[in-house]
This record gives C-alpha cells, sequence and structure tokens, in this order.
C-alpha cells in the first residue's frame, strides 16, 4: 500500500506555455485548501485561431495528481 504525501510540490511544464502545478502544503489559495491544483489552459482566439494560455486556475486535486510515495 502506498502512503499519500501532502507535503511533495510539483510542475509539469508543457510545451505551448501551459502547466500544471501540484501544491501539497502551505497556505490557501483562493479559499481553495491545499492540497491544490493551479494551471492553465489554451485559449483560442475566434477570429484568428491564433491560441494563447489563458490565466491560471486554482482547484482541489484529483485522486491521480496526489503524489503516493
Amino acid at each position: 500500500m502506498c502512503a499519500i504525501s501532502y507535503a511533495y510540490q510539483y510542475t509539469t511544464h508543457n510545451g505551448d506555455g501551459t502547466f500544471k502545478q501540484y501544491r501539497g502544503s502551505g497556505q490557501d489559495h483562493g479559499g481553495i485548501p491545499r492540497p491544490n491544483v493551479k494551471e492553465n489552459k489554451l485559449n483560442t482566439n475566434p477570429n484568428t485561431g491564433e491560441q494563447f494560455p489563458s490565466k491560471s486556475e486554482v482547484r482541489p486535486p484529483r485522486e491521480d495528481e496526489i503524489p503516493k510515495g
């Protein structure tokens, strides 16, 4: 059985300018307690089709995003 650790932090950077950051411990962010995930996504300009990274948002982590070990 694996122990769940909330102390770890990791960031995944993608080639398109998006990222996902797992934050296991520390202060709440925007009313969302730790652990949480901060990430951004791609927005698409409907007129030009150009894609650009959005502002980051914070949410609770999914089970598969919590480090085990």
